[in-house]
């Protein structure tokens, strides 16, 4: 974690990853360096079905998935303590 980030409090590790870095890469031109790029939309994703209800305690998630938003569930699914089940295609 970046030294601009470590006064500011964080809920869990996706909270404190969730932000971009913003790097000046010149007068106006800015790069946003994200730590997990897909973790932003499994967050969402994951608070937005239990907040609908249709995602509970002791329910587990399924997601064909093959890359970064499969690392971003598992993050986010640890956090909030959901099974997670990833399947991806074989290679």
């Amino acid at each position: 974690m970046d030294a601009a980030r470590k006064h500011l409090l964080f809920s869990g590790y996706s909270d404190a990853y969730a932000l971009p870095r913003i790097i000046r890469c010149g007068t106006n031109l800015y790069l946003a360096q994200f730590a997990f790029m897909k973790l932003l939309p499994a967050k969402y994703i994951i608070e937005k079905a239990v907040t609908r209800g249709t995602l509970t305690h002791g329910m587990k998630v399924l997601e064909t998935s093959s890359g970064t938003f499969a690392l971003g569930l598992a993050v986010i699914c640890r956090e909030r303590g959901f099974q997670l089940e990833i399947f991806t295609d074989p290679v």
